[in-house]
């Protein structure tokens, strides 16, 4: 993907938020089976005081993540949205900022607080729970969104709002995408799925490329299998995919074109901000016309940086050189295949 006109490679739009990661081991797991598909259950005691263990506060929120992951290893990207006039705030555009992020046109106000996030670390394997508060985040609308925040970019990355306000900003930010040749990648997480489900349809729908999970892609198409949810996916015209499957590893999709992936082999502190990660090097690779194979290992490696540590951008690449020399000596196994209609 070239265009030497392009000043930003990367814009995303979406929340900023303080992530409160804590760590908990008086709580209850169960588990709730229905034909093809088990859900997962955190359960804590009614009326009951649960000790915390250990707690890390980071910056985070996905289109943060996505900006500040891609400018570590050596992307022009810019974030766009509202957040509070508070601490949290604070902490988190000066992080931004730090990393390189454009955050020119991010908009403060005094109507509400900076987004919450609070991660339940529960000890039952390495994966979390996580509480969301978008905050000043929804508080974004179509007249915050500008023509010169989007026209000068090589992608835009929509993420999870979930007001019907802030569904206006992501739907005026993909008109303009539209109007200036920007390519448009949908990272929507399960929270604007079920909260503004048609809003997240009609979103996809207008994008060129997607990046999720399989329970994300099942409750967006309805499908009961992740692979028929890809199917519908793929009918509505997105012309490339990745789908992030844990600790199973991805599978990233062109037309009839798959490339399954495993993991790499790092120790997993923390899986927070591993699909931000997993899409940043999705991204990267789209940008960089790099094949199937090439951006999977690109995409895994950048999660396997990301789950090494507690929190998100802990233990990010310093430079692309750091991730592709990375990926050079660790393995990771890869088979291709094709599509049956």
């Amino acid at each position: 993907m070239e265009n030497s006109k392009k000043q930003i490679d990367v814009v995303t739009i979406g929340g900023a938020s303080a992530d409160l990661i804590m760590a908990v081991k008086d709580v209850m797991r169960f588990e709730t089976y229905s034909q093809e598909v088990v859900k997962k259950y955190t359960a804590i005691e009614y009326s009951s005081k649960v000790n915390v263990d250990s707690l890390h506060i980071v910056p985070g929120g996905s289109a943060c993540n996505v900006a500040a992951d891609l400018a570590s290893i050596g992307l022009k990207t810019r974030y766009l949205g509202v957040v509070g006039m508070d601490q949290n705030g604070n902490i988190s555009l000066e992080d931004l900022r730090s990393r390189g992020v454009d955050i020119s046109f991010v908009k403060r106000t005094k109507e509400d607080l900076t987004g919450v996030s609070i991660v339940l670390m529960t000890g039952y394997g390495k994966d979390r729970s996580i509480l969301v508060y978008k905050g000043a985040a929804d508080l974004a609308d179509a007249e915050y969104v500008k023509e010169e925040m989007i026209k000068d970019a090589k992608i835009l990355v929509w993420t999870s709002l979930t007001s019907e306000k802030s569904c206006g900003a992501i739907q005026k930010a993909i008109e303009y995408a539209k109007k200036y040749d920007v390519f448009v990648c949908a990272c929507p997480s399960i929270s604007i799925i079920k909260k503004r489900h048609e809003d997240a349809i009609r979103f996809v729908k207008q994008s060129d490329f997607a990046c999720m999970n399989s329970e994300e892609i099942q409750e967006l198409t309805g499908e009961n299998t992740t692979i028929k949810g890809i199917k519908k996916m793929l009918s509505w015209g997105l012309k490339k995919m990745a789908v992030s499957l844990g600790s199973k590893g991805s599978r990233l999709i062109d037309g009839d074109q798959v490339v399954e992936s495993g993991i790499y082999k790092v120790t997993v502190s923390d899986t927070t901000g591993a699909g931000d990660a997993f899409a940043s090097g999705f991204i990267y690779g789209i940008l960089n016309n790099l094949s199937l194979k090439k951006i999977a290992k690109y995409a895994s490696a950048l999660s396997a940086f990301e789950v090494e540590g507690w929190g998100v951008r802990i233990g990010l690449p310093k430079s692309i050189h750091e991730l592709e020399d990375f990926i050079n000596k660790n393995t990771l196994e890869q088979t291709d295949f094709t599509f049956k209609s």
